[in-house]
């Protein structure tokens, strides 16, 4: 990076940090241990890494999921993930790696390849001492706001613990997870219901009843400090069904199961439970970020074996316009509602999420993430939408990550492509030199702010 972008990218490099959707695990952050044991540090809870592993061949046994590992098996796997390190030359997740080994460890990519059990042990020393709690690193890093991604049934006094400890800078946040109660042919369905159940302290026997559970669990969630709903539905469809329609299915479903219901009532449950969060989200004044098209666990076999978010979710085309034409007809105009729209289909930045964002003041357009957060797919996401809506429609960079030391680095990327699209913009004459400035601080800090109200 050189000249303006450079000199851009340098405005904003030690600005805080606001994380506003992640999946790091809050308990870790109340441990406030130091890691460890590299392999479970850096390796297994990045299935960013593990899925390119596994795509060139190797066997997610060798991973030990759901088991402590030692330092004899996480060395032995750490030497795997070395041999393996070449194969991911050119991908963003190799850029992401040599970032974090060399301000984290002092390593290079190239000397964890040639000298692996020399460089774990390296970086076991350093993840043993305090330098690597949890708490420091984010602190070193710089975060003023973590959310984390909680279910409704989640006690969120680990939030005010942490608050109250006091060791991390940054304001660890929730946000409502609520998808588990969507997908009605599922067969853990009902034990899902029995969660919110016991959670809100309330008999669950029709869909007027969830209606309010939901309700109970939202406020306590905003009690606790929650910044956004977080749904991640099979598609942006939301489309209202009538109470009596909506309890007919609820009761057939906990009464006869799931085979007493046909396909179009699972998918119109689902799409109902999409408009009822938007409802609610408008009902609350809390933000809310919507993320369909991807199919979760799409490899059964490494779903039923490893459980889920091991990198086996893939992609599927959306549509968005229609999807949710109704319900933005009734709430499109609220100054009550913010919500976020994301997408992995890059085909419907330009045609049909910027022209939305560009009218109806509740939408925004989430950053790209899983496949195309990279460099390359923000320099396409800002071409495609930054011309019809400018910046200030946007939500901010979205790390999504569970590897705590990857936080900083992907920050870090995304900050430098904002630089570097806010330069060109300068040197083609679409924006002056001062503007450009203040929009760089103002996407790593006011638009995310303004996107999830956290200045509220």
């Amino acid at each position: 990076m050189t000249g303006l972008a450079k000199e851009i990218y340098e405005s904003v490099s030690e600005m805080p940090i606001i994380s506003p959707h992640g999946h790091v695990d809050p308990v870790l952050l109340l441990d406030d241990r130091p890691l460890g044991e590299p392999t479970s540090a850096l390796i297994r809870p990045d299935h960013y890494i593990t899925r390119l592993m596994h795509t060139h061949g190797f066997d997610y046994d060798g991973l030990n999921f759901g088991k402590e590992l030692d330092l004899n098996q996480g060395e032995a796997i750490f030497l795997d993930f070395a041999r393996f390190l070449p194969m991911m030359a050119g991908t963003t997740v190799a850029y992401w790696l040599d970032e974090q080994l060399s301000d984290n460890f002092n390593l290079s990519y190239e000397q964890v390849v040639t000298s692996p059990k020399d460089s774990y042990s390296q970086i076991a020393k350093s993840l043993s001492s305090s330098k690597f709690r949890p708490s420091e690193i984010l602190n070193r890093a710089n975060v003023a706001v973590l959310a984390t991604t909680d279910s409704y049934g989640s006690d969120l006094s680990v939030h005010s613990e942490i608050a109250w400890k006091g060791a991390t800078k940054a304001k660890v946040k929730p946000a409502f997870r609520p998808e588990g109660l969507f997908d009605i042919s599922q067969s853990g369905w009902v034990g899902e219901i029995g969660k919110l159940a016991n959670a809100t302290d309330l008999e669950i026997d029709s869909f007027s009843k969830l209606k309010e559970a939901i309700r109970r669990s939202l406020d306590y969630f905003i009690a606790n400090g929650a910044i956004s709903i977080d749904i991640s539905p099979r598609s942006f469809a939301a489309h209202r069904l009538t109470d009596g329609t909506a309890d007919g299915i609820f009761s057939r479903r906990v009464k006869g199961g799931a085979e007493d219901l046909d396909q179009s009532e699972v998918v119109s449950f689902m799409e109902n439970m999409t408009y009822l969060m938007i409802e609610l989200a408008c009902e609350f004044s809390l933000p809310i970020t919507i993320h369909p098209g991807i199919i979760r666990n799409h490899h059964l076999d490494t779903f039923q074996r490893y459980g889920g978010d091991r990198g086996a979710d893939i992609p599927r085309q959306v549509l968005v316009t229609d999807a949710i034409s109704e319900v933005l007809n009734r709430f499109g105009t609220s100054s009550k509602l913010k919500l976020t729209l994301f997408t992995v289909d890059e085909t419907i930045y330009s045609r049909e999420l910027a022209p939305l964002a560009g009218f109806y003041p509740s939408v925004f357009i989430g950053y790209p993430w899983w496949f195309i957060d990279s460099p390359q797919g923000l320099s396409r996401f800002f071409d495609a939408v930054v011309p019809q809506v400018g910046f200030y429609k946007l939500s901010g960079f979205i790390d999504d990550t569970r590897a705590l030391l990857s936080i900083a680095v992907r920050h870090k990327m995304a900050r430098s492509s904002e630089a570097k699209y806010l330069a060109n913009l300068v040197e083609d004459g679409f924006m002056t030199r001062e503007r450009a400035m203040v929009v760089a601080g103002d996407l790593v800090s006011e638009i995310p702010s303004n996107c999830f109200s956290l200045n509220r």
